[in-house]
């Protein structure tokens, strides 16, 4: 979303015509929790971006329907495996998340007659209270 905003942001009036762009982006980028790309969470397979099309790469030049076909069934007998790794990796990252936000947490405890600080938000605000 950051990178979403910051882009959109750039381009003020011609965000319509780079929305996809940045939607793709963000399509084929590893997340941290599950080290994969969502594309390849969905779809099993490497997302090919725009520019590799444009000049192809080493990967990309020598494919072939042929291959692909070989790839993808050969895919089909390890479908599993990176389903069972993304939830490995996501439990690891659920057990690691609290621990590094807590961090920076200090326990206090208050005792009666303690002075703590109350926000007050406008819609219960006591306009006679001083």
């Amino acid at each position: 979303m950051k990178n979403l905003k910051r882009r959109l942001k750039e381009i003020r009036g011609n965000w319509a015509d780079e929305l996809p762009f940045v939607l793709w982006s963000d399509r084929t980028t590893p997340k941290v929790a599950t080290d994969q790309t969502p594309f390849r969470l969905v779809y099993g397979a490497e997302a090919v971006i725009p520019s590799e099309v444009q000049v192809p790469t080493h990967l990309y030049a020598n494919a072939t329907e042929e291959r692909n076909r070989v790839g993808m069934a050969s895919s089909l007998d390890t479908i599993d495996e990176p389903m069972i790794s993304v939830q490995i990796r996501m439990a690891a990252y659920k057990q690691t998340a609290p621990r590094s936000y807590n961090k920076n947490v200090r326990l206090r405890t208050l005792q009666v007659g303690d002075l703590e600080l109350r926000k007050v938000f406008p819609n219960t605000k006591n306009q006679s209270a001083g």
